[in-house]
């Protein structure tokens, strides 16, 4: 029988920064980070948390040449998803992010406004050394 899901990957284009930005901006701990020949496996768990493990990949092995360049290539142009975050209270959450210099590419006044834009939930934060989004899912109030 299936209890949880333990493990999710997050493609990035920089392991070091990527785990940096989770870890000093967002409260992840550091988990693993072990070199297997070519491969690296760099991990992170939410505090609250610790059964699953977000895996921090770089697209290269075990991806083929062909694959591992089309999400370089999306990772680039800031195409792909991340986590969707839970948090207690968004606005306050999203002061905490800026005041540690999160850049915000989008921002709803009101959660009409948002379901206006049939969006099911925010791009909060993007660390601009890696082009990757972190996500933060909407709580109607």
């Amino acid at each position: 029988m299936i209890t949880n899901v333990s493990l999710v990957n997050v493609y990035c284009l920089n392991q070091d920064e990527t785990r940096d930005f989770y870890v000093n901006n967002l409260g992840f701990v550091p988990n693993t980070d072990a070199t297997m020949g070519d491969f690296r496996w760099v991990s992170i768990n939410h505090p609250n948390q610790p059964e699953l493990q977000v895996t921090l990949m770089q697209p290269g092995p075990p991806l083929d040449e062909q694959f591992a360049g089309q999400v370089r290539e999306q990772l680039e142009k800031g195409q792909m998803g991340g986590l969707g975050l839970r948090v207690d209270d968004c606005k306050k959450t999203y002061e905490e992010l800026s005041a540690k210099s999160a850049d915000f590419k989008l921002v709803y006044e009101s959660w009409q406004k948002f379901l206006a834009d049939s969006n099911l939930w925010f791009r909060v934060a993007e660390n601009t050394l890696d082009n990757y989004r972190y996500t933060m899912s909407a709580q109607p109030r």
